[in-house]
């Protein structure tokens, strides 16, 4: 790739990958670029704002959102890429950095195994795609295949997709693709993009759909010397509503991953990345478990936030009386009382009150 001719992204690592990376004694920014792109490969994307796909590109490879700037000082808006000469940018990011595995694909596609859940797999996104989603071309000649390759088990696709999927052979994590495709995504000569994504719309890859038309465009990674006509670069097509169809989150990280195979600057692909990958492999359990238990806690204070908001929205604040009512019905064993002219027992209305609250508390 020339120097002169290429656009090299310079992203800061974490020294401490446990700490948010906007923490100065903790950001390190290295002297060389964390990817560089030959611009014509941009070029021939042909893109309508391609800053914004190098937004998105950044947020794919560190797994956190993030600004771009022609400074690593400060974010300083930079200005229209050139494709005729070498231009420099930095991706401020804030949070904590999880770069994508850069071992997620491979330099060979993925092998065929044997058994009934593979079976059943090939089956089931046979079904639905019919055919090659991108090229239309007829079962006999495509393959079922796994986005995150197969090998890499259960426990893998549930850390990289944040619980979304958790089995590897979920047809949610397979497409019906040309055995061409197939070969291209194996060896990281091209991959597959979503828009509208957090940074771009569909109207940035394509002028003939709706802005926030939900598309998937397959790009090439690579220019070839000549076109394949079963592997159409820049070849879009809509998304489906099916309920069985990959989520976002699978294109985002194998997005991500074949970017750094194919641009990676082989610096960051050994002991630059080494603490943030172990959590794929060796250390995937643990970080998986601490991450179901905060989303968890995530999950009941959200409840807890609009059961909240529902019941002031129905003038159903809960007081201490209320809550001292309930008790006393409770431990003195006073009957509920759907009637509360009576004054018999504690008001139904006020037991149902407590009862929803104590629940959006658990």
């Amino acid at each position: 790739m020339s120097d002169s001719n290429s656009l090299k992204l310079h992203i800061a690592l974490p020294r401490d990958f446990s700490k948010p990376v906007d923490d100065p004694y903790n950001r390190h920014w290295h002297e060389e670029p964390f990817i560089s792109v030959d611009t014509q490969v941009i070029a021939d994307m042909n893109l309508h704002r391609p800053l914004n796909w190098v937004r998105y590109l950044g947020f794919t490879i560190v797994g956190e959102p993030g600004e771009l700037s022609s400074s690593k000082d400060s974010i300083v808006a930079p200005g229209p890429l050139s494709f005729d000469t070498t231009t420099i940018l930095y991706f401020h990011t804030r949070g904590l950095v999880n770069p994508a595995d850069f071992r997620a694909g491979a330099t060979e596609t993925s092998t065929q195994v044997s058994g009934s859940r593979c079976a059943e797999f090939a089956s089931d996104v046979s079904e639905r795609d019919g055919r090659c989603f991108f090229t239309s071309r007829v079962p006999l000649s495509c393959d079922a295949v796994h986005l995150i390759r197969h090998n890499k088990g259960d426990n893998y696709i549930d850390m990289a997709t944040n619980s979304t999927v958790s089995t590897i052979d979920d047809p949610r994590n397979g497409l019906l693709l040309n055995i061409v495709v197939h070969r291209f995504l194996g060896l990281n000569l091209c991959a597959i993009l979503h828009t509208p994504n957090m940074y771009m719309i569909s109207t940035d890859v394509h002028n003939n759909y709706p802005a926030m038309q939900r598309m998937l465009t397959l790009q090439h990674f690579r220019s070839l010397e000549s076109e394949h006509d079963l592997c159409p670069p820049n070849c879009t097509k809509p998304i489906p509503d099916s309920p069985t169809f990959p989520p976002l989150v699978i294109f985002d990280f194998c997005y991500g991953s074949a970017a750094l195979k194919a641009w990676g600057n082989p610096a960051f692909l050994g002991d630059a990345l080494a603490e943030s990958q172990s959590s794929y492999y060796t250390g995937g359990q643990q970080a998986l478990q601490e991450r179901k238990a905060h989303k968890d806690q995530q999950r009941k204070r959200n409840k807890h936030s609009r059961n909240a908001h529902d019941n002031a929205a129905q003038g159903m604040e809960i007081d201490a009386w209320d809550v001292l009512l309930m008790f006393r019905g409770k431990y003195f064993e006073v009957p509920v009382d759907d009637n509360p002219e009576r004054g018999t027992g504690c008001p139904k209305e006020v037991h149902e009150k407590v009862s929803s609250w104590l629940e959006s508390s658990d």
